[in-house]
């Protein structure tokens, strides 16, 4: 971060050549202030000093700090505006990418209505607004908030979280709590600012910074779109020690395995659930599935566990009669291949159904069967489990049919219409599956479906590798479902539920998170559950119940009359050809019920 320097190509020069990508300087000269009428004498150094590919790649443009639109003056509050306005439009003439309010007044109406007319115009130009953590440790010279995240929000709500806007999250000396630094996770940090008084020095002389610091340094760091800016010295050479110590700290991560660097890729990226019943999977997403080191390693386990149990013998002795496992979803043959394995291990001698009704993945399957010789062991059926009369009764059946809500790709639906072919003390694997679902606060996300400007997008759930997000209390047991369901009276797989949470920090929720957990067979699981999760496995992202208004929940802790202080309801519903979700807010405010009748969204059978 540079002063208001002289000469603003050789700085950029000098900048770049120490491996700095951009320079930030103010606009204006700080001494200058706006006057009314014309003015006879240059405001600002000429746009012509750089080129307009410069201005827009390497400059990073700072509106003055005595600018303070908030003031109960009128005659200096109106001043302060047209500085204000001159200052921005300018920026978004030079074209610069990002434009920094330096510091966030306390309760920033007038800001807000003020930015409300100007980021229209705006097609390039990003906003960054500048939040110390700890704001009473603020260099700025205007006096900052003392609650800067809720006056954060009223800034966002008044802009209706505008695309444009971001924080420049400033680094303090002092660090808040760990609650409140992870509130800040789930806000869209564009820039991270590091002042050079908040590093300490090696025996050396070199700038390093406390074991906090740089742990909260190396956890923004996962955030790569980030940028960094290191303020408090005018000179490239002085800044160069501070860009060794930063880089140190990158170079010290972990090194990320080719699959979480395509993980990162799908970061915060909303994606449609699938829905297998209605569309054939491509070869590609099954080559994705069949890559997870965990699932299968997984299922295979609990066939194993389960043909011990079905055979009440050790590994080492043979049944005399092959057991009858069926494969249903058989897909391009993973299950097939486990369950065989399994078997094998077992000692035990089967009898297996691999029913698949995608065509393209019984060609893949009759191809196994040929090349790996699986012979009269294996059956290939193709068809729908649904409608498939079996030759024979199952004593075991296996599926991968799970959503990361668990039942969101219709397992229920699935497995029950395979009740007709299975024997008496059948075992399923898996045997249960349970749905989570907490709220969480995700800006990025929300406005990504803002951006389609529909009342569908809001009403669909997606499913998202989460990442920039802030889940502020652990979530609830949502829907359960248990296989075999011999005792389904009723016929359909309707659930409804209502859950109570006690959010402690103030928080803006923007949708529901959803989680699974799924016990394959006794104590062997697979889940993407948070704090039971299966670790390296990658084949479910979490899935995302966006909310059509945000909303702000005042926090527990600030308050310790409050009890559960956010209550929302859930309905899983089904008619003869399809099922979907219906939710909605019922406390702190009354949101309406999202996705009535599926008319938005729904899974067909």
């Amino acid at each position: 971060m540079a002063t208001c320097v002289k000469d603003l190509s050789e700085t950029i020069t000098d900048y770049t050549d120490s491996g700095f990508q951009f320079v930030c300087t103010p606009l204006f000269h700080p001494r200058y202030r706006h006057r009314e009428g014309l003015n006879t004498e240059p405001v600002t150094r000429s746009d012509a000093v750089l080129y307009s590919s410069t201005w827009s790649k390497c400059v990073v443009g700072l509106i003055s700090d005595w600018i303070n639109v908030e003031t109960t003056d009128e005659k200096c509050q109106k001043r302060a505006e047209a500085a204000f306005t001159q200052e921005f439009k300018w920026g978004v003439h030079l074209a610069v990418p990002a434009i920094v309010i330096p510091t966030l007044p306390a309760n920033p109406t007038q800001l807000g209505s003020l930015l409300s007319n100007l980021l229209p115009t705006v097609n390039y130009s990003e906003l960054w607004v500048t939040i110390p953590l700890s704001p009473k440790a603020t260099s700025v010279p205007d006096s900052p908030s003392t609650d800067a995240w809720k006056d954060w929000n009223i800034l966002r709500s008044l802009l209706e979280s505008h695309p444009l806007l971001g924080i420049a999250l400033e680094i303090t000396e002092d660090l808040p709590e760990d609650s409140e630094l992870n509130r800040w996770i789930g806000e869209p940090i564009k820039s991270v600012i590091l002042p050079t008084s908040v590093f300490m020095s090696t025996r050396d002389g070199k700038p390093c910074l406390s074991q906090r610091h740089s742990k909260l340094v190396n956890r923004l760091m996962d955030f790569p779109k980030i940028h960094w800016i290191i303020k408090g010295r005018a000179d490239a050479s002085d800044t160069i020690p501070y860009l060794h110590a930063l880089k140190h700290i990158a170079s010290k991560r972990k090194v990320l395995t080719e699959h979480e660097q395509l993980e990162l890729t799908y970061s915060d990226f909303l994606q449609s659930p699938l829905q297998p019943l209605k569309d054939n999977l491509e070869s590609q997403t099954y080559e994705t599935f069949e890559k997870d080191p965990v699932k299968y390693v997984q299922y295979e386990n609990a066939v194993f566990e389960a043909i011990l149990d079905k055979t009440k013998g050790i590994s080492g002795t043979t049944s005399t009669q092959p057991l009858v496992v069926m494969v249903l979803g058989a897909g391009r043959g993973p299950l097939v291949r486990a369950s065989l394995n399994a078997a094998k291990r077992a000692n035990q001698s089967i009898r297996m159904y691999a029913v698949e009704k995608n065509p393209n993945a019984v060609c893949t399957l009759l191809n196994a069967h040929k090349t790996l010789g699986w012979g009269e062991t294996v059956t290939i059926v193709h068809t729908d489990m649904r409608v498939w009369r079996a030759p024979e009764k199952a004593d075991i059946i296996v599926s991968e049919l799970l959503g990361s809500f668990g039942d969101n790709e219709l397992s229920p639906e699935c497995l029950d219409g395979a009740n007709s072919f299975l024997k008496p003390d059948a075992i399923s694997i898996p045997v249960r599956y349970d749905s989570f679902l907490a709220p969480v606060s995700a800006h990025k996300l929300w406005c990504d479906v803002h951006t389609f400007k529909t009342l569908q997008a809001f009403e669909t759930p997606y499913v998202v590798k989460m990442h920039n997000v802030f889940v502020p209390v652990e979530s609830q047991l949502c829907f359960s479902f248990v296989h075999p369901n011999f005792s389904n009276e009723e016929g359909h797989n309707e659930r409804r539920t209502s859950l109570r949470f006690r959010i402690p920090t103030t928080t803006t929720v923007h949708g529901l998170v959803g989680y699974f957990d799924c016990t394959l067979y006794k104590n062997i699981h697979i889940s993407i559950l948070p704090r039971t999760f299966s670790k390296g496995m990658f084949s479910w992202f979490p899935i995302y119940f966006p909310l059509r208004t945000p909303v702000t929940v005042q926090g527990a802790a600030d308050d310790t009359s409050i009890g559960s202080n956010f209550e929302v309801k859930m309905w899983r519903r089904c008619s003869t050809s399809k099922v979907w979700y219906e939710w909605c807010i019922v406390d702190p405010v009354v949101s309406p019920i999202h996705n009535p009748g599926g008319r938005s969204y729904h899974v067909g059978l």
